[in-house]
């Protein structure tokens, strides 16, 4: 019996797996199973070892017989098949030892990591609209507070270069793009939220807008990151940029739009990084097609995975994709590199079949589809938001390129018209217009998700060259109109 969510819904998943000792001593029946110790308090992302003794009657002990040992909830604690539990979220589960139909618990208590800037060290303090952050030379355990930051980026550039000693904390703030969805994707592929030079980088509650990667660790010694309770919307090439394969873990995290979700594929040269560890935990990523790709139109998969890249520890995770890759990346974790498995959900809404292989490990994936898989996606959605609220002021208005028709179309009859708009917080509408005159009312329907499309009669219009553009305009009343495009009716 299972039900699903990300951190505040309830989670009630058992995860299964049997242990055997080799035979000696007594050979009696197992009375009694005792669990050591049976209480422990941990940290997300921590591990303790149990111990389950098996006795006979006479209290002596067995040793040789198999234990099995299960989770009350895989959520909050998952336990290997000697008994170690990791931690996965705050609260407690029971973890049970099962011999001979014989039973002994221990509970698990898991409280959540602390605050990184609650931890010794320098600060510096980043507040309203700086336009960048470059700062390579911090002392160890560094804080950088920018909850109340907010970067409005027009170009495409490193909009904070951080690094110097081990264990530099980023906290808050948000990072926000300006170039439009017709972008060449050579443009964005230089354009980064976050560029990290240094260890044990810890990056939590930041938010970054429409760039082409959220946060890059660009050197082989950015070793041991991790990142919480981020959120990343319409990255342009890759959400997590981890070329060097560094071991890393991210947690509590919303990835919302990516063309490709991880790229642990090294550039420079031929790294190994086979035994370092990628730990993704109760998170949400969904893949995104973009006007601009490497090659085309479309997005990538989750995993631009090396051969030798790093093992993948992936926990209570759900995974939109709305169709194929167009590059070379896997939807599904590669295969050889997935080590720890439990509670993901791969919600597929393309048409067809899923177009790979699903994990067989029991409990490691459940693959949803249709009007289930919607749903359950905006459940999930919802719930990460509810407890990920955001107050900084909305200070920036959409992105929006005019998608079709191609500029120098000819249009004759009834054409179709389509935008595409983002933004960092909602789009509520697009307005055509042909040379600066309405067409129609302003479309408030995104279908699919960053399209905004009209059906228009160019019968009304006389036959001539005119500038179609698209004015986006985002939910808090910002505007911004494409740059134009020449057009021909001719009826």
């Amino acid at each position: 019996m299972r039900f699903v969510h990300l951190r505040n819904r309830l989670v009630l998943a058992t995860a299964v797996v049997i242990s055997c000792r080799s035979s000696s001593g007594p050979s009696g029946p197992v009375a009694s199973v005792t669990v050591t110790p049976p209480t422990a308090g941990v940290q997300v992302g921590e591990a303790v070892q149990l111990v389950a003794v098996t006795k006979d009657s006479a209290g002596n002990v067995l040793s040789g017989r198999a234990i099995v040992w299960s989770s009350a909830n895989g959520l909050r604690a998952t336990v290997s098949a000697n008994g170690a539990v990791t931690a996965h979220s705050a609260g407690a589960a029971t973890i049970t030892a099962t011999s001979e139909g014989q039973i002994g618990t221990a509970v698990v208590t898991v409280t959540a990591r602390p605050a990184c800037l609650d931890q010794a060290g320098p600060t510096i303090n980043l507040s309203g609209t700086p336009t960048n952050f470059d700062n390579t030379n911090m002392a160890a355990n560094t804080k950088v507070d920018a909850s109340t930051a907010q970067f409005v980026v027009p170009n495409a550039t490193v909009v904070a270069h951080v690094g110097g000693g081990s264990g530099i904390c980023w906290h808050g703030g948000e990072i926000i793009g300006q170039l439009p969805p017709a972008t060449p994707w050579s443009t964005m592929h230089d354009s980064y939220g976050i560029d990290v030079d240094g260890a044990s980088f810890q990056l939590e509650q930041l938010r970054v807008f429409n760039n082409g990667d959220g946060v890059t660790m660009d050197a082989q010694a950015d070793v041991n990151w991790i990142w919480r309770d981020v959120y990343f919307k319409y990255m342009r090439d890759d959400c997590v940029e981890n070329d060097f394969l560094n071991s890393g873990t991210i947690e509590n995290s919303f990835f919302d739009g990516c063309y490709s979700g991880f790229s642990s594929r090294s550039y420079t040269s031929v790294l190994d990084g086979r035994n370092n560890v990628v730990v993704v935990r109760n998170s949400l990523f969904r893949t995104q097609a973009m006007d601009q790709g490497y090659r085309r139109p479309g997005h990538g998969g989750f995993w631009k995975w090396e051969t030798n890249g790093p093992r993948i520890d992936l926990y209570n995770t759900v995974f939109r994709t709305d169709g194929p890759s167009v590059e070379d990346d896997a939807i599904m974790p590669p295969p050889g590199r997935l080590r720890n498995c439990f509670g993901n959900v791969m919600v597929w809404l393309g048409s067809g079949a899923f177009p790979e292989p699903v994990p067989t490990e029991p409990g490691c994936f459940r693959l949803l589809t249709g009007a289930e898989g919607q749903q359950f996606w905006d459940s999930a959605v919802t719930a990460w938001k509810s407890a990920h609220p955001f107050a900084l002021t909305d200070i920036a208005p959409p992105v929006v390129s005019m998608w079709v028709p191609a500029a120098s179309a000819t249009l004759s009859g009834t054409v179709t018209l389509t935008a595409t708009a983002v933004d960092d917080r909602d789009v509520a509408g697009v307005q055509f217009k042909l040379d600066g005159q309405d067409i129609g009312s302003e479309v408030t329907l995104e279908s699919p998700t960053t399209k905004f499309t009209l059906s228009w009669d160019s019968l009304g219009k006389s036959n001539g060259t005119y500038t179609l553009t698209a004015t986006a305009r985002d939910t808090d009343g910002h505007t911004t109109t494409s740059t134009g495009i020449v057009v021909t009716i001719s009826n």
